[in-house]
């Protein structure tokens, strides 16, 4: 962990550097220019560490490296002056700049990667520190600056331990809201833990704990048979003992579990078994995290196809496809290269869930651009348009040359071929998309679902929940890009 025992070390390399070139190359003619002396550059910076003005420090060397960069003291000087300010930057809470100047230490000494490691540890730990106070908020600040610290270097050593604390964040962070009897955030919290974390056996337990309590049998003893399957056969006679129970306790309900649908008819073409367990796990999770915030269930169930030997088209990928191949009954997906518990499989196996389940609840009436929108929306609490995308609707706002929501319908994008055009229409129903869930939230978009699946129609279903019609929205939207 980077500390300031760290940061002395570095001084007394740096104070031994300081005479590097002697003055005689540096004399001043009558009527020259004055020139830069890197030599007095270099005494300012070590003034300047020894004072821990590290902002300074970092000028001081930068000037000296400029004046001679082929100076491998100056570098070295350089680059340490960064590193310095870099851990400086993430003691006072400064995180983006401290990763930017990492960033630049590296990009003068790229063998030094260490120095990066150093950093996601250091905020690694101030996560766990703020765990240990009850900051969940903060460790979760902290430890996401950690992971693009991991992302921004590929730290893949560093990546597991800094996910099993990000997992545990949500852990604790569950247990503090069941504490509160907020079961909703304690179950979201624990599925954001197994996202993270597949074999966070405590979290398991601790959901079983809850789909117990609301006759979720099924899925109780499923997070069960999760834990024995992470412990190994045999080594957990009590978990094998309450799942016979519970089953005892679900047939003598009325509610055996052998009847309870699973929703789902997996498909697996040129997979393992481990591979297959992986996957209908991920698709239970996916579906019950949806059914409870939006309290909606496919009509029937789905079949999901997935072929090892096909590549996975991305979520982000979809944006320049027409999603035209959705009808309600099944949905196809590759995983050849891919791991099923990575961030990519997981982001795709949600695109395609939801598009397919809106598809199965609401038929083709509901409309492409909200299908569409939904799918990307769901995968993550992010927005999933950049600056870039944003402008280039602007522009196309500003010129008229929208779609609208009259046009944004599946009969249109089937007979589109243009590229720019769909990657456009995709924009469109995301932005609607986000631009409604903030009118709506949770609640208005699951009320919105529920009318849609019972019957009504979309436009009428949305007109009365919101007062306004789609038009409407879409033109509040326009103006607030």
């Amino acid at each position: 962990m980077p500390n300031r025992s760290f940061r002395f070390r570095v001084l007394a390399v740096l104070l031994l550097a300081a005479p590097l070139l002697g003055p005689t190359g540096w004399a001043q003619r009558r009527g020259e220019q004055p020139q830069i002396d890197p030599n007095l550059l270099n005494e300012d910076g070590v003034r300047a560490t020894k004072q821990n003005r590290y902002e300074e420090a970092v000028e001081a060397f930068r000037k000296a490296y400029l004046a001679e960069p082929n100076q491998d003291k100056l570098v070295y000087n350089y680059f340490t002056s960064l590193v310095n300010y870099s851990i400086f930057l993430a003691e006072n809470g400064n995180a983006s700049a401290a990763i930017e100047a990492c960033s630049q230490a590296i990009s003068l000494v790229p063998r030094e990667i260490i120095v990066a490691s150093n950093l996601a540890i250091f905020f690694n730990n101030e996560a766990v520190k703020q765990l240990e106070q009850g900051d969940f908020n903060g460790a979760i600040q902290s430890i996401e600056n950690s992971q693009e610290v991991v992302r921004r270097f590929q730290l893949r050593q560093a990546a597991e331990v800094i996910d099993r604390t990000h997992a545990r964040i949500y852990l604790m962070q569950g247990r503090e809201w069941f504490k509160k009897e907020d079961v909703k955030n304690a179950l979201e919290a624990y599925d954001k833990c197994l996202r993270i974390n597949p074999q966070e056996v405590e979290a398991y337990l601790d959901r079983s704990r809850i789909y117990w309590e609301q006759g979720a049998f099924k899925d109780a003893v499923t997070d069960l048979e999760e834990v024995l399957r992470i412990r190994g056969e045999g080594n957990s006679p009590n978990i094998e003992g309450l799942i016979n129970r519970i089953k005892l306790y679900a047939q003598a309900a009325g509610q055996p579990i052998t009847d309870q649908s699973e929703f789902f008819v997996p498909e697996m073409s040129g997979g393992d078994q481990p591979t297959e367990s992986k996957i209908r796990r991920l698709l239970r999770d996916v579906r019950l995290r949806i059914a409870r915030t939006y309290q909606i269930n496919p009509q029937t169930e789905i079949h999901v196809k997935i072929d090892a030997n096909q590549p996975l088209i991305r979520a982000s990928e979809w944006i320049d496809r027409p999603a035209v191949d959705f009808y309600g009954e099944s949905f196809s997906m590759g995983i050849s290269g891919v791991d099923p518990e990575s961030r990519d499989f997981r982001e795709a196996l949600t695109f395609n869930y939801v598009l397919t389940l809106l598809v199965n609840v609401g038929g083709r009436e509901i409309p492409y651009w909200f299908a569409v929108g939904m799918a990307q929306y769901m995968i993550s609490e992010e927005s999933h348009l950049s600056i870039g995308d944003i402008t280039s609707l602007l522009a196309a706002a500003e010129n008229n040359l929208l779609l609208g929501t009259e046009r944004l319908t599946w009969k249109n994008l089937e007979n589109m071929n243009d590229t720019q055009t769909i990657r456009q229409a995709n924009l469109e129903s995301i932005g609607l998309v986000e631009h409604l869930a903030e009118i709506l939230r949770e609640e208005g978009l699951g009320t919105l679902l529920k009318a849609v699946r019972d019957g009504l129609d979309f436009n009428d279903a949305l007109t009365d929940i919101t007062n306004m019609t789609p038009e409407q929205i879409e033109e509040e939207w326009k103006n607030s890009l």
